[in-house]
């Protein structure tokens, strides 16, 4: 008997450790990666619209379009993902993203070269 309710305990355990993870999924719902602190897994389904992560950059959502088997970690609606800290962030609390626009811009004109 005494066994048997430690197997049961840790059995229980191991579920609710699974099933608390916010994860980014696999198509088949398998946890490829676990999201970072402060994040929850969006994964909006086949039949709904996409929407855009929200960031220092652009905090406002937009709608991407449909994705199935999409998934991938955000932030709660009171914060926005700042690029520069890989972090959630309130938006007044977002870091200099200077960088990051130089960069991108980078990257855009080496495109345009090829």
């Amino acid at each position: 008997m005494r066994v048997s309710g430690v197997v049961l305990v840790f059995l229980c355990a191991c579920v609710l450790t699974t099933f608390a993870t916010e994860c980014i999924y696999d198509p088949f719902g398998e946890c490829l990666s676990p999201c970072p602190p402060d994040t929850y897994s969006y994964s909006p389904g086949c039949g709904f619209d996409t929407l855009s992560r929200r960031t220092c950059r652009a905090p406002v959502a937009r709608v991407i379009g449909h994705y199935c088997d999409y998934s991938r970690c955000d932030c709660d609606a009171t914060k926005v993902w700042d690029e520069v800290k890989t972090k959630c962030v309130r938006l007044e609390e977002c870091s200099d993203q200077t960088e990051l626009n130089k960069k991108e811009t980078e990257l855009n004109k080496a495109k345009e070269v090829k």
